[in-house]
């Protein structure tokens, strides 16, 4: 990925709330976490009623790849395993700068 690109990707990736709250969660772990662990907690945190298997669906083939191609997370399909990327450090600041309370959009 080149360096002009990099910025994009992060910012689409962060463009979703469900992504947001995977970064966020992975950013507040000390090991690697599975995707089970990701849906568990996605789905403990959603006002929506959709079923593990959607959450899981979604999770597997939308937001962990393109997390994946942003180089925020490093995401293996076979071993079901997600950690920190490249980037992870660059989206967390991102989120705790628009998290702020003090913060106003215009």
């Amino acid at each position: 990925m080149s360096m002009t690109a990099a910025p994009d990707l992060v910012l689409k990736a962060l463009a979703n709330q469900e992504r947001r709250a995977v970064c966020q969660y992975l950013a507040g772990q000390q090991a690697p976490v599975t995707t089970n662990e990701v849906v568990a907690r996605l789905q403990a945190q959603s006002t929506d009623s959709r079923s593990r298997s959607q959450f899981v669906v979604a999770l597997r083939h939308t937001h962990l790849p393109l997390l994946n191609e942003a180089n925020v997370i490093e995401y293996s399909r076979s071993t079901e395993r997600i950690e920190p990327g490249q980037y992870l450090d660059v989206a967390s600041e991102i989120l705790d700068v628009i998290s702020r309370d003090e913060l106003e959009i215009v």
